[in-house]
């Protein structure tokens, strides 16, 4: 199972992938005997730490490539609230802006700031677990799918321009997967509102 996999490849048995990382930062213990969950299904609340946490405010995977340029091999994964609802978008350390969402913090409720957006999904599904979980993971796999597939092209594009333009280039994918991730966490939470809400 993918608890072994992960055990053999952290005791030095293999290379662990960013993909191996994400997974390993969702993880619940679904599947083994650690795992417990409320009435809700949600495995947050319930006395067991999980990795994913529901107090999580941000998740990074920093990956460091030596075989590309520092501002295109050096790249960051960052998800914002807990890691089980969330998704990871690519930050290259060559950028020279931020998506205005992720670059906004507030201390109340702010739909403007990516943290916000993100959190509400969290709770939602923490309330309602069964009932919408299913549809936000689905959602954000594909969404990472979608990174994983377009990232290698861009990545190449970058590496032959001189550093300004291979900059600005990194600069506009990165805010553009922001950009889409935020649109998608929009799109959702009036869906799993009402999937949580909704009693037949």
């Amino acid at each position: 199972d993918r608890h072994a996999v992960l055990e053999s490849r952290y005791l030095g048995l293999g290379k662990v992938s960013v993909l191996d990382l994400m997974r390993f930062m969702r993880d619940i213990f679904e599947g083994a005997p650690q795992f417990k969950a409320g009435e809700s299904g949600s495995p947050f609340r319930t006395g067991v730490r999980t990795i994913a946490r529901m107090n999580t405010e941000a998740s990074v995977i920093v990956e460091l490539r030596r075989a590309l340029p520092p501002h295109i091999g050096n790249r960051m994964w960052c998800g914002m609230s807990t890691s089980l609802t969330g998704v990871y978008v690519p930050f290259h350390l060559g950028i020279n802006a931020v998506e205005p969402h992720f670059a906004y913090a507030s201390a109340s409720y702010d739909p403007a700031s990516a943290y916000w957006l993100f959190t509400e999904l969290a709770k939602l599904a923490d309330y309602g677990y069964s009932k919408c979980i299913e549809t936000i993971t689905a959602t954000w796999q594909k969404f990472e799918a979608e990174t994983f597939s377009t990232v290698p092209a861009v990545e190449a594009r970058a590496a032959a321009l001189e550093y300004s333009a291979a900059c600005a280039l990194l600069t506009e994918y990165d805010q553009q997967r922001a950009a889409a991730a935020i649109l998608q966490v929009q799109q959702l939470l009036p869906e799993v509102k009402t999937k949580v809400f909704y009693e037949a």
